[in-house]
């Protein structure tokens, strides 16, 4: 199976490693990133803001149709000696450095610190937690749109030796469906083919095989939502693939139930001349701006609307 004749194709394996009873080649990269798509997973928040190793702008993960541009997201190891593109996946810390206390507040609340990251500017103070996942998602969107722009300006180079290289700036995905495989290797995107033992050819071409790369300082704390704070993602369990993807691309919901004004309960009882004064103290109390205030807030905690202005469904 070893051959160092001829091109190589979509289903040769430039690199092959074994990864518990699978295998895993690539026609067109030159490491193989450890999977992480073999089960489902509880997605949830890291203290970073982002979700670890099932978070596509850290780690590559199973092909997604519905974002099938994910594959050209830019890869930090590439990146990450690059002055500005480091930014991307910058970390902010609760120092002052970092995040600057809103001058004159009761409450710890901040902004991302000018001298920091002067691109980013965030209109309204937040609490330190707020603008870690504020600041992640400013990188997400960014990113994706990036990767968004790349695929559509794919220019694809003539191979000038046995291998068909893909660019190794890009992200990649693995896949279990030849047909996508041969896709993202025509489109020069690093991608992953994984096999069971008995389903590799036997006239498959190996260059060589090599060790499983495993993630280095991706952060997997999950984060707590504490009081005070706005932001925060709705935990659940999925499959990897569409719905990982279709969660991690997400904005988060604004949890403002918190600091909302709760609806009285209902009063069973038969009104009276006195519960009816009550009621009309009531409605009058309601049409005061403070009351208005929090009508507003239980609407906006009900709709769950994102601070990019992005619907989200539950």
């Amino acid at each position: 199976m070893h051959s160092l004749s001829g091109n190589y194709g979509a289903f040769d394996a430039c690199i092959l490693a074994k990864y518990n009873d699978h295998w895993i080649t690539s026609p067109n990269a030159d490491f193989i990133p450890e999977p992480f798509l073999f089960e489902g997973k509880t997605i949830m928040l890291c203290c970073d803001g982002r979700f670890g190793h099932i978070d596509c702008f850290q780690w590559p993960q199973l092909y997604a149709k519905c974002y099938m541009w994910a594959g050209c997201i830019p890869r930090h190891a590439v990146y990450q000696d690059d002055l500005t593109w480091s930014w991307m996946w910058w970390n902010i810390r609760n120092v002052l450095e970092d995040f600057a206390l809103e001058r004159g507040s009761a409450f710890r609340v901040g902004r991302v610190h000018p001298d920091k990251w002067k691109h980013l500017e965030i209109q309204l103070p937040f609490t330190f937690h707020d603008t870690v996942v504020l600041v992640a998602l400013f990188q997400r969107l960014c990113l994706d749109i990036y990767a968004m722009v790349d695929s559509l300006e794919i220019k694809i180079t003539p191979p000038s030796g046995p291998f068909f290289n893909a660019k190794q700036h890009w992200m990649g995905a693995f896949t279990t469906d030849p047909d996508v495989c041969e896709q993202l290797f025509e489109a020069c995107i690093p991608v992953w083919l994984v096999w069971k033992p008995e389903l590799v050819p036997k006239d498959m071409k190996i260059h060589h095989e090599v060790d499983i790369t495993r993630p280095e300082g991706i952060i997997t704390t999950p984060d707590e939502f504490e009081v005070g704070q706005m932001l925060k993602w709705n935990t659940r369990w999925y499959y990897p693939g569409d719905p990982m993807h279709v969660h991690t691309h997400k904005a988060p919901v604004v949890g403002l139930e918190q600091f909302a004004v709760p609806w009285p309960e209902p009063n069973p009882t038969v009104s009276t001349p006195t519960t009816s004064s009550s009621m009309a103290s009531n409605t009058a109390s309601s049409s005061t701006p403070g009351s208005a205030l929090g009508v507003v807030r239980m609407d906006r905690a009900k709709h769950h609307s994102s601070p990019c202005g992005c619907f989200i469904t539950d």
